[in-house]
């Protein structure tokens, strides 16, 4: 029981040894080796919102999916969100609309000499290719300044503009 002591914190509503009870069941049908694994040394390494999610997961995730929970953890301990919503067959784009949609630095170059070439003196890339940064990666437009959200990775832009909660439900119903 003690694989499980890291997530007794995420157990508000119960004691330690309630928790510890009610997982009786289910830790038996699970490898321990693996469950250690995850709580011990990857939920540490996780946000306290997604350990949450993992507490409750950890009540009926089935045995043959409990490596795909690992891995979903494991990138999410490494800081990879995409590849977390990528394990778990979660497409990012569902969740991102127009206006928050994530471009890489290229892309915009490309869009914005495009639009020169196209329309000139008249290209919208006047209004925003002066406020690209080629110290950030990744870019999303902020149409209330005429300018861009900066960020240095994909993951950081994805985390900011997708909702957790939609997400969180996604990952929940990925492992009922």
């Amino acid at each position: 029981m003690k694989d499980l002591y890291y997530m007794t914190q995420y157990a508000n509503y119960m004691t330690d040894e309630d928790y510890y009870e009610s997982m009786e069941g289910q830790l038996k049908k699970l490898d321990r080796e693996k469950i250690s694994y995850l709580c011990k040394d990857l939920a540490t390494e996780v946000d306290d919102e997604w350990n949450e999610v993992l507490f409750d997961i950890l009540y009926y995730v089935k045995a043959e999916d409990l490596d795909v929970l690992i891995e979903a953890w494991e990138y999410l301990a490494d800081g990879e969100f995409k590849d977390f919503l990528d394990v778990l067959n979660i497409d990012y784009e569902r969740f991102l609309s127009f206006d928050n949609y994530i471009y890489d630095y290229e892309t915009l170059e490309t869009i914005a000499d495009e639009d020169f070439r196209t329309n000139g003196i008249r290209a919208n890339a006047l209004y925003w290719y002066d406020e690209l940064d080629s110290n950030y990666e990744y870019f999303v437009f902020n149409g209330y300044q005429n300018g861009f959200h900066c960020y240095n990775t994909f993951d950081e832009a994805l985390l900011d503009f997708v909702d957790f909660d939609s997400i969180k439900n996604e990952v929940l119903d990925y492992f009922k």
